[in-house]
């Protein structure tokens, strides 16, 4: 393959992996540049001939004990078939793990907290690589030459000590951040206890879409842009996919008993359970959420207290905490009961052969191939701008409120994955009456196929995921 052609590639694999926000737009163009030349067909013709090489390895140990010449000297000869194969196409075969293996997420080196659980992060090396690729872009890809440099500055805006602001969720926050919030908190401001909560974890947002894509990286968080409606004409083309338009009102109360919950948790320390777990004692109950049953706020307490001991990240990498504010979305509104079914349309177009029973790779996979095209051509949306994803944990509990969801014996995928140590990820699940109803949450392995567990899709803005 022409080195140029190379030299971009690896350019858009890095940027990829530091400006985690379009992983998806950077891969989609990596593949344009890369599938002429190495499609995926010959990687996988690749990836089966290195694996052949181990068998007929075996296999000819086995033929030389025997004294089986003649099956010897033919599994030589095929050995140096395989052998020369692979050796002639190693250079795109390594680059293209990284262009076609790319279902399992990539964390965000710039969102705080992770380091501790995902090794290897080291957010000034990342920054500095990820200029030096969206620079070389700038200058050697033409047809997306504006794009990566807005996100250029944006990356560059991202200092170590900008980042250093943004301290860990769950440990010991500024007296300033306490003070300001508890004013909000008190005065009924989610949208500005959110913006203090934002500016706390390490991620802002903008309004419009150069700011989203092009900003300096520090700009004020704005929760206006989620509740933005879509532009005319979408909630006819998205209902024909099954996706309904859907305006979620603010959560006040629980994101009042939220923002309690992380005042508290700076100066609590989770506790070891008998079984190896973690709890966190001493926090207060949700007696604000008036509108709840007893078990129902025993329940909230547990599930928000999650969020304060665990890692957990969405589709983009960064780290995650619910929202609670006022967002429109496209959504799959269909009633729970059938985990198989139904077929809204939108599993022919990600070309996913059934609904339940499917692992959080696959599903991964068909939405890094397909979701671009079906944002733009289906719905006639900007995918800067919006995102197809599972449907996220905090959308899905807000919306099954009203739709009766939460009731039925088996799990939702949603969107994002729990942290465990070494970097490993579980894919995040819940929804089961069984451990909850809508407000069970819990996480599965990334590659489990297992019955009982449904996809559900929605369509967000990007901004949801840069907030974390």
């Amino acid at each position: 393959m022409e080195a140029g052609i190379m030299a971009l590639v690896k350019n858009l694999v890095t940027a990829s992996k530091t400006d985690t926000l379009f992983r998806d737009i950077y891969l989609r163009r990596a593949r344009e540049l890369f599938s002429p030349g190495f499609p995926r067909s010959a990687y996988r013709t690749i990836k089966v001939n290195k694996a052949d090489i181990d068998t007929v390895l075996r296999q000819s140990d086995s033929a030389v004990e025997r004294g089986d010449w003649t099956k010897a000297r033919d599994l030589a000869v095929r050995m140096k078939g395989l052998r020369q194969s692979v050796d002639e196409h190693a250079d795109e075969f390594e680059l293209g793990r990284e262009v076609y293996e790319t279902a399992e997420v990539e964390f965000d080196p710039f969102s705080p907290g992770l380091s501790s659980v995902a090794p290897g992060l080291n957010q000034e090396e990342a920054r500095n690589r990820g200029v030096a690729a969206l620079t070389a872009l700038e200058h050697d890809d033409g047809v997306m030459r504006v794009f990566y440099a807005q996100r250029c500055r944006f990356t560059v805006g991202v200092t170590a000590e900008k980042v250093a602001n943004g301290q860990e969720i769950g440990r010991p926050a500024p007296r300033l951040f306490k003070q300001d919030a508890l004013k909000a908190l008190s005065q009924g401001n989610v949208e500005e206890f959110d913006r203090l909560l934002a500016g706390l974890t390490g991620h802002s947002t903008s309004t419009q879409r150069s700011a989203l894509i092009g900003g300096s990286g520090v700009a004020d968080h704005d929760h206006a842009a989620l509740a933005m409606p879509f532009p005319a004409g979408t909630t006819e083309r998205a209902r024909k996919r099954g996706l309904a338009t859907i305006r979620l009102q603010p959560g006040e109360k629980v994101a009042e008993y939220w923002g309690q919950l992380v005042t508290r948790n700076a100066t609590i320390e989770p506790q070891f359970t008998q079984d190896g777990g973690m709890q966190l004692t001493g926090l207060p109950d949700p007696d604000g959420v008036t509108d709840a049953t007893s078990a129902q706020k025993i329940q909230l307490k547990e599930t928000l207290s999650l969020f304060l001991i665990h890692h957990f990240v969405n589709s983009a990498g960064a780290r995650y905490l619910p929202h609670m504010v006022a967002e429109e979305i496209l959504a799959e509104d269909f009633p729970e009961g059938n985990p198989d079914h139904p077929d809204t349309g939108l599993l022919a177009l990600l070309g996913l052969p059934r609904r339940g029973a499917l692992s959080r790779m696959t599903i991964e996979e068909a939405l890094l191939e397909r979701g671009y095209d079906i944002i733009n051509n289906e719905l006639g949306l900007d995918p800067y701008e919006f995102r197809l994803v599972c449907i996220p944990f905090d959308i899905y509990i807000r919306l099954g409120q009203s739709q009766g969801w939460g009731a039925q014996k088996y799990w939702t995928h949603f969107d994002g994955y729990q942290v465990v140590k070494g970097g490993y990820v579980r894919a995040l699940v819940g929804g089961d009456v069984r451990y909850g109803g809508l407000l069970d949450l819990c996480s599965i392995s990334f590659m489990d196929e297992r019955d009982g567990v449904t996809a559900r899709f929605a369509v967000i803005r990007r901004e949801r995921l840069l907030a974390g």
